[in-house]
């Protein structure tokens, strides 16, 4: 699972805690790691689906994103 750099170290510091992502399948299972470079790992500890309406403008920045 990919980030941007800029998102790194707020994820490791633990500011971002919810990761939204457009696809049509999940790309990653529940339960696994994913590393962050050097910085250190992501841990997946649940996936559920959910239209973009159902995402505030306040979720979609807490999760590091400019907008919804």
């Amino acid at each position: 699972m990919l980030f941007k750099q800029e998102a790194h170290q707020r994820l490791v510091d633990g500011t971002i805690t919810t990761i939204y992502r457009w696809w049509k399948t999940a790309k990653v299972k529940v339960g696994n790691t994913y590393r962050l470079n050097s910085e250190g790992v992501v841990k997946v500890d649940g996936i559920c689906r959910l239209a973009m309406s159902d995402i505030s403008e306040d979720e979609a920045q807490a999760s590091g994103f400019e907008s919804r």
